[in-house]
């Protein structure tokens, strides 16, 4: 009867804690979120999402319509706009299948980057 009274107990201690980290290691979300909207001049179109976890880091979310589904785009993150072309701050993960998913902490050059910061970044992502 103790064994079995361990067991479930040992069980909710794991459901209840099991929540606050991801069994990789990666801070969960937050729940807060900033989502930007891009269209080009041919047929791709989608949004960026940059949403804060609960150690400030930052998931970039890109989600695109049209184009070859089965082709994989390269995703990097500039400094300053698309015509300035300011140098590479970020390679982010590629776009397969309509989407690319990137947990962020530092920058390419090891400069560490909260969300706060990254959101107020002057820069744009390429394709």
């Amino acid at each position: 009867m103790i064994k079995k009274y361990s067991l479930i107990v040992i069980s909710l201690y794991l459901g209840l804690f099991s929540c606050n980290k991801e069994e990789n290691g990666i801070a969960p979300l937050s729940g807060e979120s900033k989502m930007f909207t891009f269209w080009s001049e041919g047929n791709i179109d989608g949004t960026v999402e940059f949403a804060k976890r609960t150690d400030n880091s930052t998931q970039i979310t890109i989600e695109i319509t049209g184009g070859d589904p089965e082709s994989s785009l390269p995703a990097i993150f500039n400094r300053g706009t698309a015509a300035d072309a300011m140098g590479i701050l970020l390679v982010l993960t590629s776009v397969e299948n309509g989407e690319s998913i990137t947990n962020v902490t530092s920058l390419n050059d090891g400069t560490q980057m909260t969300y706060d910061e990254l959101i107020e970044f002057d820069g744009n992502i390429t394709l």
